[in-house]
């Protein structure tokens, strides 16, 4: 696709591209595709899944850099956005704090009720530092109500008698967790009953190619850095893009025009409706990424370009948000060893994981497998013959379905020819 009218996106691309490689591919649409969101006016809940490594925290700490102060980024080179509240644009909480823990914290004014009220957006630490299930469920369904409520008595008695709005208006709010969290939240109740009706899911899945140029860096002591250093060199990514390609972000603008003719734009709708649950807010989320996108490149209208880049560079995030928790698991493991793995490789790695002494039988945990690649729309089992010892033998393996790898590679292909 072409980037004419997003002259920032292309050079970010671009100089991402540049810097880490196959791997710009990675978390150079991610940071972008969070940043719509955090630019954008519309609120509703975004939630990341992935494993350890694949960017999440990055992305979510690069993404706030767009609601930092004016001080702050001009000292860093250059302001990327106007955000609504600069005073305090955003808070970061604690993924162990409970609607009710925050009642008190604000009686006892050991959280200013005032920072809280201005925050337009709300992120919640990573949810692995919820302890127990319980956290685990009360944050998620915390941050979704937060999205629609304005009062902490609408989420919870214990926030009666504060005497305060929680929000001036309704706030945003950002997650991240592993597949495996995911997995417990979706199977509640109230994941299909509240919370999904208000969020997007997104599952980071890096590709082979990227997966294979993290261990040569790693090896060759590229990756060396600490995180903090790593979200320094997005930071200043942002803003040499922004000086580079001359363009001024748009300021925060609530009622941005939406092109409704779009063809991308309803193509984008069709593909996610095939995994949302609830297709009612489905639009207004699309549109939100849209506008975000295009306030990034300086436009305060959204152009068929803004839904292009939602449908072909963030699809490989935005499309596959209907996995499972072993699905994931399966797909990784298969990416990791270059798009195609043995089931006796599979059934001694997921041995090897599960925690205890008893290992499950060889038997139950292939049949678990086959099952879980005959569900999936990504995954692909077959059995080939191989010769050993003068004949052959049966070996099944597990593949990428060409769904997946299409989505994989025309990511790849897209990104490639925007930033030529």
């Amino acid at each position: 696709m072409q980037l004419k009218l997003s002259p920032f996106s292309k050079e970010f691309l671009k100089l991402s591209y540049a810097k880490y490689g196959n791997l710009g591919l990675f978390w150079g649409p991610l940071i972008l595709l969070t940043s719509c969101y955090v630019v954008a006016p519309e609120k509703f809940l975004m939630m990341k899944w992935g494993y350890s490594g694949v960017g999440k925290t990055i992305s979510d700490k690069v993404s706030l850099f767009f609601l930092e102060s004016a001080r702050d980024l001009n000292t860093a080179g250059g302001r990327p956005a106007n955000c609504e509240n600069e005073e305090v644009p955003y808070l970061i909480l604690s993924a162990r704090l409970t609607p009710a823990g925050l009642g008190k914290m604000l009686k006892n004014e050991k959280m200013s009720a005032h920072k809280f009220r201005k925050a337009n957006l709300i992120l919640y630490e990573d949810l692995s530092k919820a302890t127990t299930s319980y956290l685990q469920k009360t944050a998620v369904t915390f941050l979704a109500a937060l999205t629609e409520s304005k009062t902490l008595d609408d989420i919870t008695s214990d926030g009666a008698g504060l005497g305060l709005p929680m929000s001036d208006k309704k706030k945003k709010c950002m997650l991240s967790g592993t597949p495996s969290q995911f997995d417990f939240i979706s199977s509640q109740d109230v994941f299909t009953e509240y919370i999904d009706r208000r969020s997007i899911s997104i599952f980071l899945l890096m590709s082979s190619e990227e997966w294979n140029e993290r261990i040569n860096r790693a090896r060759s002591g590229t990756f060396s850095r600490d995180d903090d250093n790593i979200i320094e060199e997005w930071k200043r990514l942002l803003c040499d893009a922004y000086v580079n390609c001359g363009v001024q972000p748009a300021s925060g603008c609530p009622n941005i025009h939406v092109d409704l003719t779009s063809q991308a734009r309803q193509e984008v709708y069709t593909e996610m409706l095939k995994i949302k649950r609830f297709p009612e807010n489905l639009m207004l989320m699309i549109d939100a990424l849209a506008k975000g996108h295009a306030m990034l490149n300086g436009r305060n209208c959204t152009c068929n370009e803004d839904y292009e880049v939602l449908g072909k560079l963030f699809s490989r995030y935005l499309f596959i948000g209907s996995v499972r928790k072993k699905e994931f698991l399966l797909i990784e493991e298969i990416m990791r060893n270059n798009g195609k793995v043995s089931m006796k490789y599979l059934v001694h790695i997921l041995q090897g994981r599960t925690q205890g002494s008893n290992l499950p039988e060889v038997m139950s945990v292939e049949k678990t497998i086959k099952k879980y690649a005959e569900l999936s729309p990504f995954i692909e089992y077959k059995v080939v013959d191989e010769p050993y010892v003068g004949m052959t033998r049966k070996v099944a393996y597990l593949e990428l379905t060409d769904s997946l790898k299409k989505i994989i590679s025309e990511c790849m292909r897209e990104t490639k020819e925007a930033i030529q």
